[in-house]
């Protein structure tokens, strides 16, 4: 005999978004955990349902879903929606007559609209872009009080827009061994994605083949996303333009080898995307970001 549990109604609390993007230190993930709590000394029959909690819904669940950064208005609270500067929040009059608050907690609420074209927060290891809000309790004739609390900024890099996002991304190259006069036949490496925009959390199959043409084992191939920084600057005094780059290596996977004089498919490789800033990096004039899924086939021997 069987029955249904009915439906439980779980509430989603305030609490960070999962995965805990751009920050490779700390993970985050949800999970529904149905419990079946049986009678007597016998242990408990569990099942875990995994979930992901987002910042913004749905739309086939809720329609269009709200912008980002937008916020409810607060009664009371000034709208600085729509502000060039960064804005002030003053409590007291302009001539500088501050108000007399007795002990106690006082939350004074506000809110403010960021602009539409930010760049995404990032942290590079030359450049940086961050965010984050000052508050400061000026005291006269005494030290002020101040307090800083940082906050994440992501541009929603739609994939829908991309024209070129479904489309698969393929290369292929060759090479030839040689050992003092010997030169052997070319190894051809060929190589490509499903397709070629993805977002975080999500895997990229890469499939491709190996001819070998030399009599050297091919021991195995991999596949790795690279994420490939480059900064701007310009040089003092000439004010020559200047530009640096950075490989990081964000996710791997290993696939088939070949042995010589054979040729054969290299197996399908699953690379995962870890959390990790839009391509391009948009709005940001001296910061460049762009992946790149390296291919490569290991030979066996010194070459």
């Amino acid at each position: 005999m069987s029955e249904n549990i009915g439906e439980l109604l779980l509430p989603i609390p305030p609490a960070p978004p999962s995965n805990l993007r751009y920050c490779n230190i700390i993970s985050i993930s949800y999970k529904i955990v149905v419990t079946a709590h049986i009678k007597g000394p016998h242990l408990n029959l569990e099942v875990a349902l995994p979930l992901i909690i987002g910042s913004i819904p749905l739309r086939s669940l809720y329609g269009r879903a709200s912008q980002p950064g937008s916020a409810p208005t607060m009664p009371g609270a000034p709208d600085y929606s729509g502000a060039t500067a960064p804005p002030l929040y003053q409590i007291g009059d302009k001539a500088g007559e501050s108000p007399i608050l007795p002990p106690g907690y006082y939350g004074f609420p506000f809110r403010y609209e960021l602009g539409t074209e930010l760049p995404s927060s990032f942290e590079g290891g030359t450049g940086h872009v961050r965010y984050s809000i000052n508050g400061i309790i000026d005291r006269p004739w005494r030290f002020d009080h101040t307090a800083e609390g940082a906050f994440t900024v992501l541009d929603m890099y739609d994939l829908n827009l991309e024209p070129n996002a479904q489309m698969p991304s393929g290369n292929q190259n060759s090479k030839t061994l040689c050992c003092l006069c010997c030169k052997s036949g070319p190894i051809e490496l060929q190589a490509q994605t499903d397709r070629g925009g993805y977002c975080p959390g999500e895997v990229v199959g890469v499939r491709g083949s190996v001819e070998n043409n030399s009599n050297t084992l091919i021991y195995k191939t991999s596949a790795k996303l690279v994420q490939i920084v480059t900064d701007h600057a310009t040089k003092d005094l000439t004010a020559t333009p200047a530009s640096g780059s950075d490989y990081n290596t964000l996710s791997s996977a290993v696939g088939l080898g070949c042995r010589g004089r054979t040729s054969g498919n290299i197996g399908e490789l699953l690379v995962p995307i870890p959390p990790a800033p839009p391509s391009v990096l948009r709005h940001c004039s001296i910061i460049d970001i762009n992946y790149v899924i390296e291919v490569t086939a290991h030979i066996k021997g010194p070459h």
